[in-house]
């Protein structure tokens, strides 16, 4: 019986923040740090390691995170942009790992069922890329099978990991699911209306 395939949630947590104006992924989000409402849905998942990119803002990121079990990856050349984050993480990784689940730190709406289903979905037999599709919308987080490592090892700057997605299209695997796309939070008035999304009808702001 051959082994299950094993996989790693990366989570990229380096950036700056500049647009939110400084440790954004420390915010509070519903009565917890953002990063680790991310990170603790990772860890619902049936994904077998949890790994968290960190650049900027390094210490703040560990102490949100304090007494979960993930690996930290560093990556010290974070100012280049998002594509260094992601070829940090897999580089880490790769040697372990038969797929890298790739998760924004700044999307706090993320559902742990949803990256469940793109894991259940690789793991059945799946050798492409896989990435859920929200009634239309395609977007992260995605999967990426170890053949696709050594493109993902090779982005520089903002070039992320929809360029590996734009060059497989023809291998890429989009699943249906029932939740809403994860919003991504970049500014401080990005996180008031999601914040204020999630009220309960009448609650005071």
């Amino acid at each position: 019986m051959p082994r299950a395939k094993r996989i790693s949630i990366l989570v990229l947590a380096a950036g700056s923040g500049r647009r939110f104006g400084g440790a954004k992924l420390a915010a509070d989000f519903a009565g917890q740090p953002m990063i680790r409402r991310v990170v603790e849905r990772a860890m619902q998942t049936s994904a077998d390691e949890v790994a968290v990119v960190v650049g900027d803002h390094e210490t703040v990121i560990r102490q949100s995170l304090a007494g979960l079990p993930v690996t930290f990856v560093k990556n010290p050349s974070y100012r280049n942009g998002i594509g260094t984050s992601i070829a940090a993480g897999v580089r880490e990784v790769a040697g372990r790992s038969d797929g890298v689940l790739i998760l924004l730190g700044d999307q706090p709406t993320v559902e742990a069922a949803t990256l469940d289903r793109v894991c259940e979905a690789f793991r059945a037999g799946s050798d492409r890329i896989v990435g859920p599709d929200y009634d239309g919308v395609r977007g992260p987080p995605v999967l990426f099978p170890a053949a696709f490592f050594p493109e993902l090892r090779l982005l520089e700057g903002d070039e992320g990991a929809r360029t590996v997605i734009g060059r497989h299209s023809d291998e890429t695997e989009w699943l249906p699911v029932d939740s809403p796309y994860p919003a991504d939070v970049d500014t401080a008035e990005d996180l008031t209306r999601l914040t204020n999304r999630r009220r309960p009808t009448g609650e005071m702001p």
